[in-house]
């Protein structure tokens, strides 16, 4: 006879994370929740339903707090300036608030990681 524990996290305080969610779940949704402003370089969600006559889903799109200060920390330069921070945002879509929130997060993130592909340095 084997046994099998399942860990459940419960979550009663904060609106853009599930209710109940397993523990790998929980922690990946505690790691990318890390990455949103005050704590990260990512200063604002913007979520809205979509049009009538749709799914019923939410939308959103997310934007850097300032990707030009992320670069330079990331280059090792004393000053950067680029047009990337007016033009990189990420969006995403959900059934779910929480769903939603998740999916901006990490389109936001992986724009940022691929914009980075795009400076050309020397040593």
């Amino acid at each position: 006879m084997s046994f099998r524990l399942e860990i459940k996290a419960v979550n009663s305080t904060h609106m853009l994370l599930p209710y109940q969610a397993g523990h790998s779940e929980s922690k990946g949704y505690e790691e990318i929740h890390s990455y949103y402003y005050p704590r990260g370089p990512i200063k604002r969600i913007l979520s809205f339903f979509r049009t009538s006559g749709g799914l019923p889903m939410y939308s959103g799109n997310t934007e850097y707090y300032d990707f030009d200060h992320i670069a330079r920390d990331i280059l090792g330069r004393s000053s950067f300036g680029s047009a990337i921070q007016s033009t990189i945002f990420g969006g995403g879509k959900g059934f779910y608030l929480h769903s939603m929130v998740a999916s901006s997060l990490g389109e936001i993130i992986e724009r940022a990681i691929g914009s980075l592909a795009t400076f050309d340095y020397d040593d």
